[in-house]
């Protein structure tokens, strides 16, 4: 639960919300919405592979204050027992589970389950190799969100029910969906689409967009490290400590308490020295 909490703290801090208020959707411009589209999937990426390190609970089980988001991309808040707030709206932890967002890429129905570093009975280097590869997952995915919205640019319409197949250098295909709002359509009204070179200058700056929450995510894992294996050390030396104790009452103690014993019994011994009388 700690972990939990210190992930959520984290997260508020280093990683604002993106997703925009949907009185305001109506004043942005085609470039706006590009730009809101593109920080919203990037964002999706980071929250999913933070639910892998931390875990997701259900809503029912996770603490007061603990925030969730839709599939909408809106940001809910558990404010009490079977209360959750956004935005004016309320809902109950059935309705909340209900519309969580979940990860396309899951063959898994539910979206709950425990992170990496719940788990129990193993030191932190043994999770090593789950951590890397949820880092190198998370990598591969921005990258493909940002080859997406570069062939969104360029025109090149996405495969059946609005895939691209995207397969970047030391990944495996990944499916992406479209982002309409990146679209260059040409011969239509500026108004009613983004203009190419503005298009272009977005998807140019989505990599380095990726590259700082890379960075940004390699801090927090990093920190998050530290953290467990100092939990984990710290459980650990109290465990054998107990132990110790354990041991120390019954192999050490133990012969003095016989010892006494024997001092005891000592003194029914007869005495034949003259200073015995003195």
């Amino acid at each position: 639960m700690r972990r939990f909490a210190l992930a959520s703290i984290v997260l508020l801090i280093l990683f604002p919300a993106m997703s925009l208020r949907a009185s305001a959707a109506g004043t942005l411009t085609p470039a706006d919405l590009c730009r809101v589209q593109l920080q919203t999937r990037l964002g999706k990426e980071q929250r999913l592979e933070r639910r892998m390190l931390f875990g997701l609970l259900p809503a029912k089980d996770a603490p007061e204050g603990t925030t969730r988001t839709d599939e909408a991309g809106n940001t809910w808040i558990k404010t009490g027992e079977n209360h959750w707030a956004s935005n004016g709206k309320e809902l109950a932890d059935i309705a909340m589970d209900a519309i969580v967002e979940r990860d396309p890429l899951s063959t898994i129905a539910t979206p709950f389950r425990r992170g990496i570093f719940e788990t129990k009975g193993v030191l932190t280097s043994e999770l090593v190799p789950s951590l890397t590869q949820t880092f190198r997952a998370l990598s591969c995915r921005v990258r493909a969100v940002c080859d997406a919205a570069t062939r969104a640019v360029h025109g090149e319409r996405p495969g059946g029910a609005g895939i691209y197949l995207i397969q970047t250098p030391g990944c495996r295909i990944i499916p992406v969906a479209a982002l309409p709002a990146c679209t260059f359509i040409p011969n239509v009204p500026k108004e009613l689409t983004i203009d190419f070179g503005t298009a272009a200058d977005i998807a140019a700056s989505c990599e380095p967009a990726a590259n700082q929450l890379l960075d940004r995510e390699a801090q927090l894992l990093t920190l998050a490290v530290t953290y467990d294996a100092a939990e984990r050390s710290l459980l650990q030396l109290a465990g054998n400590f107990d132990q110790f104790t354990l041991l120390f009452s019954t192999d050490l103690l133990h012969p003095i308490e016989q010892s006494m014993t024997l001092i005891e019994q000592l003194s029914r011994i007869p005495c034949f020295l003259a200073q015995c009388n003195a």
